[in-house]
């Protein structure tokens, strides 16, 4: 007896969102300079961060985190970690498909009211606001950004925060440490190995 299979399905990384008709599109870093990439989607960030805050009151990212980039996520702290050269990083991550960055989940409802709100076309300091889709604990979004020539998605994580900024479980649970990702271990896999080293001493719990 065998196994045969009619269709294949092809597992595809972040950065394939379609919105409209404008679909994102992996930043191909062997194309554009990584400095200059680094330079405007740190000031989109900014820019949708400060837009927030004239809806809200409050920015969605504080000053301390941009000066420790503490809210970024998974290959996004390291894409933006000047500590690695650009030639080691392309290397080993040649393409970026989205950009994670972790939101307070608290401020769920403001952030959706938000994108919402915000026109399609709206121009956002560097960038123009293409759209937003809900996708479990996170909300997808789209922004073309005309100095790259690209429209890059930018993924919005709903995380616990504490004092302003990530709890420790949520910087290591949505994290991809970099001596895993030059490995080709991304940060789900590294999580999964993680849970298997405790397999065996892993018991059942009934709580009454």
């Amino acid at each position: 007896m065998y196994l045969s299979f009619k269709k294949w399905y092809n597992l595809h990384e972040g950065g394939n969102v379609v919105i409209g008709d404008v679909p994102a599109e992996r930043i191909d870093l062997k194309t554009i300079d990584r400095k200059k990439v680094v330079s405007e989607i740190g000031k989109a960030l900014k820019s949708i961060s400060d837009r927030y805050a004239s809806f809200h009151g409050m920015p969605l990212w504080g000053d301390d985190l941009f000066k420790d980039r503490g809210f970024l996520s998974g290959s996004s702290l390291h894409l933006f970690n000047t500590a690695i050269p650009d030639e080691t990083f392309v290397k080993h991550k040649p393409t970026v498909g989205d950009i994670d960055t972790q939101v307070d989940g608290n401020q769920k409802k403001q952030i959706e009211d938000f994108l919402k709100k915000l026109p399609a076309g709206e121009k956002v300091g560097n960038t123009l606001y293409v759209g937003y889709k809900p996708s479990g604990d996170q909300f997808i979004t789209l922004w073309t950004i005309p100095s790259l020539g690209i429209s890059v998605q930018v993924d919005l994580e709903l995380v616990d925060f504490k004092d302003g900024k990530p709890t420790p479980w949520a910087s290591f649970s949505h994290g991809s440490p970099w001596e895993d990702l030059s490995l080709g271990i991304k940060g789900v896999f590294q999580k999964y190995l993680l849970r298997s080293f405790q397999a065996r001493t892993a018991k059942d719990v009934l709580i009454r």
